[in-house]
């Protein structure tokens, strides 16, 4: 690991401290933001857009590549009808004079296409897996006053 500025590092190490409510002295170098510090979706934005204003520099390369280290806000497109749809839809089908029978009927259909859009969202994250961010590469970041991952 190369000798980084300990200035620096503390001032890194500080804002990120304090985006994830942490002590400092609890963060380590290696430190993943997705997978040991939970940073994901919009917390991720807001984090990058104070961490770019901070510090001044350019993380177009990494906004470029955004979806190789994190992963939206909360649920897909796909699920935000389809919960409410399996959840409550057979009271609102009923309510307008559908048979109860096939209201009812849909609950099986929802907990399938559930089921599927799960498995689906696993299968692509095991084909595509992210790029990890840690500590080390934004204080690299700072360094160099851009973002400085390559990508094949």
């Amino acid at each position: 690991m190369p000798n980084l500025d300990p200035q620096l590092t503390k001032e890194v190490i500080g804002i990120l401290a304090e985006e994830r409510c942490l002590r400092p002295e609890k963060l380590n170098l290696t430190d993943r933001l997705l997978d040991d510090l939970g940073m994901d979706g919009d917390d991720a934005v807001e984090f990058f857009a104070a961490f770019e204003a901070k510090f001044q520099i350019d993380l177009s390369q990494q906004y470029d590549h955004w979806d190789h280290h994190f992963g939206p806000e909360g649920f897909g497109l796909a699920w935000v009808g389809l919960i409410p749809l399996t959840l409550f839809g057979w009271a609102g089908l009923i309510k307008l004079g559908v048979h109860p029978y096939w209201a009812v009927s849909n609950i099986p259909l929802g907990v399938v296409l559930i089921t599927y859009l799960i498995i689906r969202d696993r299968r692509r994250a095991a084909r595509c897996p992210y790029i990890a961010v840690t500590v080390t590469d934004l204080i690299d970041a700072v360094s160099a006053g851009r973002w400085v991952v390559k990508y094949s």
